[in-house]
């Protein structure tokens, strides 16, 4: 699947692996279910605005997208939602 609920249950690091071949569009979304862990990411993600977003507020989900072309060599990715209950 493509879609990953996560509720963290210590702190994690975001990394991605085995997307299609170069050339071939890849894509996942999580949903982040907030504690009061801390979320890094991988450095190959370019984010919106250039900045990764902070972890949800305790409770609340994030819905972060991810997508790649270049065979997960770098990876566009976006915080769709933020503090979806």
């Amino acid at each position: 699947g493509s879609v990953f609920e996560v509720t963290t249950t210590s702190d994690i690091r975001v990394t991605l692996t085995n997307p299609a071949a170069s050339g071939t569009s890849s894509s996942a979304t999580l949903l982040l279910v907030g504690t009061s862990h801390t979320v890094q990411y991988d450095p190959i993600l370019q984010w919106s605005g250039g900045i990764a977003p902070t972890a949800p507020a305790i409770g609340d989900t994030d819905v972060l997208t991810f997508n790649t072309i270049d065979g997960g060599t770098s990876y566009k990715a976006a915080l769709a939602i933020d503090g979806a209950l």
